[in-house]
């Protein structure tokens, strides 16, 4: 896996706020052609995010309110959720080392959340993540490029051409970026890992009025760069020519011809001479390319004037600092944007700030990666992945109370279709097929019944059942529970309920969850004169026999 894109993004984001005109002895050009050359490096970062955010809302002491404004609140109060829990949230990586050119990386670090630290560490190569955390017993595991490390020969070249656009592509956009009007910069020394660095210190602020106008500035900027949309549109063109010359598209357009016969046919018919024109004439091409660019920079850009001065962000700032050694290479780095603007946050978030740090030293030095192992490891994308990161979690751990408490995440979810007790059984009764009902929930005196099996295995247990003495075995998280009375509590099985603290129970309704939506209990939603409810990983109810 390529990690040449963290720093080349991380670099290409701070000459976005910083523009791209030189100053002092800080050219934002040199910096970005040294960082295409940067094959490793040791650095360190810290991200940290602080909102203030409306307190969760209570019931609304019985009052009418209608299911569109329900689901709405509903809506609201979970992105609420989402940024209380990002507030005092902090991600230092205390330890980060990258070699792009066996395409590694490694790194150690904290997740910090109030009282909450929660050590972690991680490595990746070309195919596979791997990551441990305290409080879980085994790694977590992610295949992120699985079977894409070789690419095919016959598509290396196009590759390579969509490589070159996208670099040129990258160039023309950021070489046009405008130089916000508060920046300095001054030859300095910084205390970096390593000892004292000599350099240039760059510091700069954009806030409220400054954001548009920039904008505006950079849009007439894009219009005007003539050579720079001219070599684009070049590059564009030399990439589709060899596109269409290559082996590879070659075979495709083969293989739809005889998987689809008459319709790849048709579409030959259609498509065939438009790319008869693009490529009839290259320097005509260019210019059309060119022209089509041209227009939609100019368009935005006149469409900019329109702008009204209220439109603009109020009570933003951004604020960024930046430390080039004197080779032109970033070693140091920080960012902080801030807003009270309720404009551009979700309702109910009053303010937020974002900080964020960097350090690297070592820069193409000889950078050791160490590779964590993969043993035993859990993919948390695969269909038992779920359950086994929490069979593997310490309840003692601040991961755990992270996850329960914070992240709100230590429930699993079962949709179910019930009905009245008198109604079912009247279909079991007098239906044609009462067997289609046999396993159908239903609810009365505010609890649920239904299959212990279709219950126990979506959580992730597993079932027996034993027809001689009608005994039900559940086997959860190593704990074993036989079921002998259909009126038990299945709550008590294994870890449904060890996990989560308490049960949750069953109501007309839906089901009542944690954090209920405004006006009461949970609703569910009518489908086909059935009522959907979900069941919560801390379910309980009564059981019956299993369905199997």
């Amino acid at each position: 896996m390529n990690k040449r894109w963290l720093a080349g993004c991380l670099a290409g984001s701070l000459v976005v706020v910083s523009g791209c005109s030189a100053v002092g002895g800080f050219d934002p050009k040199v910096i970005l052609e040294n960082e295409k050359q940067v094959v490793s490096y040791e650095g360190n970062m810290t991200l940290s995010f602080d909102f203030d955010v409306e307190a969760a809302k209570g019931e609304t002491n019985g009052d009418p309110i209608s299911s569109e404004d329900i689901w709405t609140e509903a809506a609201n109060e979970l992105k609420r959720t989402h940024y209380r829990t990002l507030d005092g949230m902090k991600l230092s990586l205390t330890s980060l080392s990258l070699n792009n050119a066996d395409s590694t990386v490694s790194a150690k670090g904290t997740l910090e959340k109030a009282d909450r630290v929660i050590p972690f560490e991680l490595s990746a190569d070309r195919d596979t993540l791997v990551v441990k955390v305290e409080g879980l017993s085994r790694p977590l595991v992610i295949e992120t490029m699985a079977g894409m490390s070789e690419i095919p020969q016959e598509f290396a070249g196009l590759v390579e051409q969509a490589t070159e656009v996208s670099n040129e592509l990258g160039s023309f956009l950021v070489l046009n970026l405008p130089n916000a009007a508060d920046i300095k910069a001054e030859k300095k020394s910084e205390k970096l890992q390593g000892g004292e660095v000599q350099g240039t210190a760059l510091s700069l602020s954009v806030q409220d009025e400054e954001f548009p106008v920039l904008l505006q500035k950079y849009l007439k900027n894009l219009t005007l760069d003539d050579a720079g949309l001219h070599k684009l549109a070049e590059k564009v063109y030399e990439a589709a020519e060899a596109a269409a010359a290559s082996e590879g598209v070659r075979q495709l357009m083969q293989q739809m011809e005889e998987e689809r016969g008459e319709e790849a046919a048709e579409a030959q018919e259609v498509l065939g001479p438009v790319v008869e024109s693009f490529f009839f004439d290259k320097e005509v091409t260019v210019e059309g390319l060119y022209g089509m660019g041209k227009s939609m920079f100019a368009t935005a850009a006149a469409a900019s004037s329109q702008w009204k001065k209220a439109d603009a962000p109020k009570d933003t700032k951004a604020v960024m600092t930046l430390f080039a050694d004197d080779k032109q290479q970033w070693r140091k780095a920080g960012f902080e944007f801030e807003s009270r603007d309720a404009r551009f946050m979700a309702d109910g978030v009053k303010s937020g700030k974002v900080s964020l740090s960097l350090e690297r030293w070592n820069v193409n030095g000889k950078v050791a990666t160490p590779q964590l192992s993969s043993a035993n490891g859990i993919d948390p994308e695969a269909a038992e992945g779920a359950d086994e990161m929490l069979e593997a979690l310490d309840e003692r751990s601040d991961l755990y109370k992270f996850l329960k408490e914070d992240l709100k995440l230590m429930h699993k979810e079962l949709q179910l279709y019930y009905s009245d007790k008198a109604e079912l059984q009247s279909l079991m009764n007098e239906g044609p097929h009462p067997e289609v009902f046999q396993d159908m929930y239903y609810i009365t005196d505010g609890k649920g019944y239904g299959s212990v099996r279709e219950l126990a295995e979506a959580f992730g247990g597993e079932v027996s059942w034993n027809a001689a003495d009608k005994t039900v075995r559940v086997e959860s998280g190593g704990r074993v529970v036989e079921l002998t009375d259909p009126g038990q509590l299945f709550g008590a099985v294994g870890r449904f309920r060890r996990r989560h603290g308490r049960p949750g129970r069953m109501v007309r309704s839906g089901a009542v969850r944690p954090d209920p939506l405004p006006g009461g209990a949970a609703r569910s939603a009518s489908a086909a004169g059935e009522r959907s409810v979900r069941l919560d990983h801390d379910y309980e109810g009564l059981i019956g026999e299993p369905s199997r």
